[in-house]
């Protein structure tokens, strides 16, 4: 089975209403994600790194694209699918990271959403702009964790005020 019916027969499995999170962490393990990752990390120049690396970037540029039409289109449950297989992809990318929390506010999940956007900022995400006039976030601006959030990143951007410059 070639990698795009893999993916999207992955996809389908994840859409299902009824997915619990061990059926979710299993539908996500049969792209080779886990395996793929640490082909990658190994770091070294053989056909299999180099390889899995392509095929880890490659996942995740098609899932964050995916996942973002999904989000301007309103398909919520789509949107959250695709983006957490982009984060996975990619744990530590301050951007992938912000879109997933979008998703999850969007779709009324303010604990997931909050987590989510924090780990953002603790990865880089620095558009504070974003943050604080994004109407996709306005269901969050009332809790403290999000005040929280946009302090830590406006006392980030006092200490280096050319992150901001760099998230964009």
């Amino acid at each position: 089975m070639g990698y795009l019916a893999n993916f999207e027969r992955v996809l389908a499995e994840l859409l299902v209403p009824s997915i619990g999170e061990f059926e979710r962490r299993q539908a996500i393990q049969e792209l080779r994600l886990p395996e793929s990752t640490r082909w990658a990390a190994k770091k070294t120049d053989t056909d299999e790194s180099i390889a899995a690396e392509r095929y880890i970037r490659g996942v995740m540029v098609h899932t964050l694209e995916e996942g973002m039409q999904s989000l301007t289109k309103g398909d919520l449950a789509r949107a959250r699918a695709e983006l957490e297989i982009a984060a996975e992809c990619t744990p530590d990318d301050g951007f992938v990271l912000y879109q997933l929390a979008r998703a999850y506010a969007l779709g009324k999940d303010q604990r997931r959403a909050l987590t989510v956007l924090r780990e953002s900022v603790e990865n880089g995400f620095s558009d504070l702009d974003q943050l604080e006039k994004k109407s996709d976030f306005a269901a969050l601006r009332s809790e403290a964790d999000y005040t929280r959030i946009v302090d830590m990143l406006k006392q980030r951007l006092v200490v280096s005020p050319t992150a901001a410059k760099r998230s964009r």
